[in-house]
C-alpha cells in the first residue's frame, strides 16, 4: 500500500530518475518471481543500490535455488550456470 501511495505522489520527472526506475524494476521482478532478472538488476544497480540490495540478496538466492532444485533433477543442474544466475562475483565466497 505504501508503494502505491508513494508512486501516486511522485511526479513523472521523479519516476524517470535512474534509481527510481531501477527500484521499480526490482520490485516488478520480485513480484513476478523472475529471479534471473532480479539478479541481473542486482549486478547493474546504480549508485550504491547494490549495497541496499545486499540486505536481502541471500534470502532471494535461497528462494531461487529452492525453486531451481524443485524444477530440475539434481543431475541437470549446472553449478557454473547457477553461480552466474545467483550473481555470485567471487567463487571463493562459496567455500
Amino acid at each position: 500500500m505504501d508503494y502505491l501511495r508513494v508512486m501516486r505522489e511522485m511526479s513523472s520527472e521523479e519516476k524517470k530518475e535512474e534509481c527510481i526506475e531501477h527500484a521499480m524494476q526490482v520490485r516488478s521482478a520480485l513480484a513476478r518471481g523472475n529471479y534471473v532478472r532480479f539478479f541481473k538488476l542486482y549486478l547493474d544497480a546504480p549508485n550504491m543500490g547494490k549495497y541496499l540490495m545486499d540486505v536481502f540478496i541471500e534470502k532471494h538466492r535461497i528462494l531461487c535455488l529452492r525453486n531451481l532444485c524443485l524444477a530440475n533433477s539434481p543431475s541437470n543442474i549446472d553449478v557454473d550456470k547457477i553461480f552466474q544466475i545467483l550473481a555470485f562475483e567471487d567463487r571463493d565466497t562459496l567455500i
